[in-house]
């Protein structure tokens, strides 16, 4: 009988050193969590280091265990950039069932594409794509990547359940700041307020997550973000192309807006010119609109060319009246 004991104790040991040895076996994972669950996040870290108004580095790191074929969509990197965005760095792993590594991501496997190949006719915005098209399941994989941004008009966003059937052993969310800088920010379905420490030159914010099962959702539910822990990132002060602004108030907001647009609406004289000949030997209102629209109908056309702030940022107006063409 002792014997028996002592074997099961050594094949005990030797199980837990092997689950110690392999974090990512699929064995280690709480059975609570493969309820309805066709994907276990088995973490997911961010880290956003906010150095101005105008530069910040992002990095992210995470796991994901794929359960069966219905997941196998989250086992895709994709990572958007574009004018404000550069891709530093993207690392990746595959891991099979018992958590050893198959084979590391190459760097000639990473795809660069287009982020709007029909609706624009000039965009700046991009993806870099990765798939290790593994289909033995389950499997893991796991992707490390780092970001600069050159703006902070747009921070990102910390969701850590990205879809249902999806449930995650932990997650965690640090953004670090100048000591005088403020961060402003909006927790859904996240009890408490973030840990905040302060440090010589920094400020640290931190939310964590762990053992959270699988969603399910209804027809018509709400926005996902009202249904699980999401918390959205903006900046107080910003600058992005040589724009500075703030989202202290909608006054101050609005006045970003107003400097993007700013002197692009002054008429070239020779356009000034045209009108006053089509409309001065009209009376009524209602007539002159008509032949000024109809007169743009046949001068200008728009032509979809978002590079940079281009999507913002409507073209000069002499430029649309000297090319015949502008954008939104």
């Amino acid at each position: 009988m002792k014997k028996y004991i002592l074997l099961l104790a050594l094949l005990n040991g030797i199980l837990i050193s092997l689950q110690a040895q392999n974090p990512f076996a699929v064995t280690n994972i709480a059975s609570k969590l493969t309820d309805r669950a066709n994907a276990v996040i088995r973490y997911s870290d961010m880290n956003a280091e906010i150095k101005s108004e105008k530069r910040a580095f992002i990095k992210t790191k995470y796991a994901i265990t794929i359960l069966n074929a219905a997941a196998e969509k989250h086992a895709q990197l994709v990572a958007h950039y574009d004018k404000f965005i550069r891709i530093r760095s993207i690392e990746g792993t595959l891991y099979d069932a018992q958590g050893r590594k198959i084979k590391s991501l190459k760097k000639n496997e990473v795809q660069d594409i287009t982020g709007n190949p029909d609706a624009a006719f000039a965009d700046d915005s991009r993806y870099k794509l990765h798939n290790f098209n593994w289909q033995i399941y389950p499997y893991t994989v796991e992707y490390e990547m780092e970001e600069e941004m050159d703006g902070i008009f747009y921070l990102p966003h910390w969701m850590p359940l990205e879809d249902e059937y999806i449930s995650l052993e932990k997650s965690s969310l640090m953004v670090e700041t100048p000591l005088d800088y403020t961060l402003r920010y909006k927790a859904f379905n996240y009890t408490g307020e973030p840990v905040l420490k302060s440090e010589k030159h920094s400020k640290y914010y931190s939310w964590s997550l762990d053992q959270v099962a699988a969603y399910e959702t209804e027809s018509y539910s709400p926005s996902w973000h009202e249904l699980t822990p999401t918390v959205f990132l903006a900046p107080e002060s910003f600058e992005i192309d040589g724009y500075p602004g703030n989202m202290a108030s909608w006054q101050e907001y609005g006045k970003f807006i107003y400097s993007l647009n700013k002197g692009k609406d002054i008429l070239p004289d020779a356009v000034k010119a045209k009108v006053h000949e089509l409309t001065d030997g009209l009376a009524a209102e209602q007539e002159k609109v008509k032949l000024l629209y109809e007169y743009l109908q046949r001068s200008t056309h728009y032509i979809s060319i978002q590079l940079g702030l281009g999507g913002w940022q409507p073209f000069d107006a002499n430029f649309v009246a000297s090319k015949g063409y502008g954008d939104c």
